[in-house]
């Protein structure tokens, strides 16, 4: 059983990639019927065109080459503007004592869902919670702010952005003890694994065996291992589908095959960790989750949610 689930994986794979390929093809292929409109070459005049198009082919295939050459100096200007508005949101949330609180404010929701479980585990009151999702969600505006501003950062911005990560990662270290922020360390290392698992959880409640405290922690710490071994060539998962403009299409085609590849290997190892039934609930999520991945790729090729692809 095992081993056709993992076949199954391996040939959606295969079909997503021809699947992106044949909607790239069509995408480009309506793009040139529009030019062609444009030029004059509507179906009531294509036959009568036909010899004249032939005999101009020359400079036609000039134009396409020009048009090309065009938009490959456009799409990184494109992309750069993207950059340069996301570093301008981040200047003024950093700069600016008010936008600063607003985000962090606005933030605690997310860190309370996701961090839920750490404060179960740790037994935190309600202030301390409170004071953490503070922390944290601050903590969380400087790293983005160093990540997204680097290179616009002079070396002594950068020094100040890190003493103040330094600050809060003492803040939280003095809030939660030793062991606890070792705790938070490890829990932090496995969040996006813990997010999977708690989805396939809650499908598991009403169409399945849920997973006891002991397999959820083993299929996690699997996972986890999983994927530090694996190697992406490009891993777009840091970024996420709305900052894929600065990644070129072939950048992301190649992503999307290694994924369904670690998915594979990710699904063989819960084999010797789950039952049939919690198996078959893990397969459909990495199905889901492909096909959802895979939409937001044709989506990003045709230009949509920020800058095209390269």
């Amino acid at each position: 059983m095992k081993r056709i689930l993992v076949a199954l994986l391996i040939v959606f794979s295969v079909a997503s990639g021809a699947l992106s390929y044949s909607l790239f093809r069509t995408n480009s292929e309506l793009r040139s019927a529009l030019a062609n409109q444009k030029k004059g070459l509507t179906p009531n005049n294509v036959a009568q065109s036909e010899n004249s198009i032939r005999g101009e082919m020359p400079q036609a295939q000039k134009t396409q080459d020009e048009e090309s050459v065009q938009e490959k100096k456009a799409e990184p200007a494109v992309a750069q503007n993207w950059q340069e508005r996301r570093m301008r949101f981040f200047k003024q949330m950093l700069e600016n004592p008010e936008r600063r609180q607003m985000f962090i404010d606005a933030n605690k929701g997310r860190i309370e869902r996701g961090y839920a479980p750490l404060f179960k585990k740790l037994k935190l009151s309600e202030e301390e919670a409170g004071v953490f999702m503070s922390l944290l969600s601050e903590r969380t505006l400087y790293q983005r702010g160093l990540r997204y501003m680097s290179d616009a950062m002079s070396d002594e911005e950068k020094a100040v952005t890190q003493a103040n990560l330094d600050q809060l990662d003492v803040g939280l270290a003095e809030l939660l003890g030793d062991e606890g922020f070792d705790t938070y360390e490890v829990y932090n290392e496995t969040r996006s694994q813990r997010q999977m698992v708690e989805n396939l959880n809650q499908k598991l409640s009403y169409a399945g065996t849920p997973l006891s405290d002991e397999t959820t922690e083993n299929l996690i710490s699997m996972m986890a291992a999983q994927e530090k071994a694996f190697s992406f060539t490009n891993n777009l998962s840091d970024t996420g589908p709305r900052n894929w403009g600065e990644y070129s299409q072939e950048d992301i085609e190649i992503y999307l095959r290694e994924k369904n590849e670690l998915n594979a290997q990710i699904l063989d190892g819960a084999g010797e960790i789950l039952s049939e039934d919690q198996l078959d609930s893990l397969l459909e999520q990495q199905l889901e989750e492909s096909d959802r991945i895979q939409r937001w790729s044709t989506i990003r090729a045709q230009g949509g949610f920020g800058p095209p692809p390269r």
